[in-house]
């Protein structure tokens, strides 16, 4: 899990994405306790960036339950995942990667208050800032 305090991450050391996603699917499955997230992402290397340069992906306190790379599932020795991200080892030049992971939304710290209804999911958007906000609806079912 993340430390609650941000760090400031400075221009000179941006650097810009070595993979440039042209389409994104999602499927979103709800549950009472959980929700389902297929992904699909569309890539295309940028031509600056090493042939060998691995893919990192990040989310937070999601489940992983396959990846793929171009329809090919991929076996634990070619990827890594810890609490915040996934790294995929090699990744052609050009490929769509496949995700399937899933998420306990009521788990995650950064939004204390999450409530699961008959049709939807919800989390509180109220930081101090902006108390005044409703809940924010995250996706009917």
């Amino acid at each position: 899990m993340r430390d609650a305090s941000p760090t400031t991450i400075y221009l000179k050391d941006y650097l810009p994405p070595a993979y440039l996603i042209s389409r994104t699917e999602l499927h979103v499955e709800l549950y009472e306790d959980c929700a389902i997230i297929s992904s699909r992402l569309h890539l295309l290397r940028d031509g600056s960036v090493a042939k060998d340069h691995s893919l990192l992906l990040h989310g937070e306190a999601l489940e992983l339950i396959s990846v793929s790379v171009d329809g090919l599932a991929l076996n634990s020795a070619e990827y890594v995942v810890s609490d915040e991200s996934l790294l995929i080892h090699a990744v052609p030049e050009q490929c769509i990667v496949a995700c399937r992971t899933r998420i306990y939304p009521q788990k995650i710290r950064r939004y204390p208050v999450c409530i699961s209804h008959e049709s939807y999911f919800a989390r509180s958007a109220r930081p101090r800032a902006f108390a005044g906000l409703p809940t924010t609806l995250i996706a009917p079912m």
